[in-house]
Formats: structure tokens, C-alpha cells, sequence
């Protein structure tokens, strides 16, 4: 469970929020206008909201991407999803 302050809390609970994507790696990063869509599952078996001991979790994110100079194969990306101000 996370713990936000007052200000953060009404811009993700309102309905005026705007998210961001980016993808990065050693080499580049990708944002924007490249990142047409995305969509995300989670799954636990932990019972409540917190991570229980022996608890599996899972996470897969589906983008669509814009980039056709960009060999994705093989590497490795840190996902970042945040919060438009």
C-alpha cells in the first residue's frame, strides 16, 4: 500500500489526469507521440493490498509503439508511468 500526499491524491482520483509513458534503455528513450497506447494487467495471490510472504505478483504492460527505426528485440526496457502535473 502506498501512501500519497492530499495534493497527489485528488489529481489521480479526479477525472482531468493526464498519464505518461516512457520506455528507456541504455541508449534511448521513448515518449510521447511514440508511445501511441498502452494498457496494463496485475495479478497477486496475495488476499489484500499488501505483499504477503509467499505472495506471486505479476504485472505485463501491451504498447503500441510508433517507432520503425528502433530494434526492440533482445534488449531491455525500464517502464515508467507517471503523473501529468
Amino acid at each position: 500500500m502506498y501512501t500519497v500526499s492530499d495534493i497527489v491524491s485528488s489529481k489521480i482520483e479526479s477525472y482531468c489526469r493526464t498519464w505518461r509513458m516512457e520506455l528507456e534503455d541504455t541508449n534511448s528513450i521513448l515518449t510521447g507521440d511514440k508511445i501511441v497506447s498502452a494498457s496494463s494487467t496485475a495479478q497477486s495471490t496475495s488476499i489484500s493490498d499488501d505483499i504477503e510472504l509467499g505472495a506471486i505478483c505479476s504485472q505485463s504492460w501491451n504498447m503500441t509503439i510508433s517507432d520503425t527505426e528502433t530494434a526492440f528485440l533482445g534488449k531491455e526496457y525500464d517502464t515508467y508511468l507517471y503523473l501529468m502535473d
